[in-house]
């Protein structure tokens, strides 16, 4: 199996088997990538575990975010230099969050709370965004209740 090693529990290692590692690597490449290629973030983790016979912890379901320096929340390195433009400047926002939405699904990244009267939604348009990602993204704006700001990051063609 494998073993892993958790920064606030150094004494303690959590162990996994082929199966849990091959989704870890399947599921959470972008936030291993991210991992090992930024030291300023950070790898969170949430998991399930049993215990061995031998009373080690055996890992049976988890779950991995990427943070930032300053433990926020980011999907993309795109978002992640949104944080760090917006942290540097001392604006004051909500992040925002999936929690049970699915990768594709449209959220704003953040949301400006030192804006005028109403706050800001700020929506990140991904780099392979397409053209019904464009209108669907649209129709949310069209709908919210606050004001909108996109930042397109698309770089390719649309369907």
């Amino acid at each position: 199996g494998y073993k892993m090693m958790v920064k606030h529990m150094p004494d303690i290692p959590v162990y996994f088997d082929d199966t849990v590692y091959k989704r870890i690597n399947k599921v959470f490449s972008t936030e291993l990538a991210f991992f090992n290629e930024d030291e300023s973030t950070h790898l969170l983790t949430i998991c399930t575990f049993i215990l061995s016979a031998t009373g080690s912890p055996q890992v049976d379901t988890i779950s991995f975010m990427s943070v930032d320096r300053h433990w926020l929340p980011f999907e993309s390195s795109d978002e992640l230099a949104l944080l760090e433009k917006l942290c540097n400047e001392q604006r004051h926002f909500i992040k925002g969050l999936r929690y049970n939405l699915n990768s594709d699904e449209i959220i704003a990244s953040v949301l400006l709370t030192d804006t005028d009267d109403t706050p800001t939604a700020l929506y990140l348009v991904p780099a392979e965004a397409s053209l019904s990602y464009h209108n669907d993204l649209n129709a949310i704006i069209e709908q919210s209740e606050f004001e909108s700001e996109v930042i397109d990051t698309s770089r390719t063609t649309r369907e």
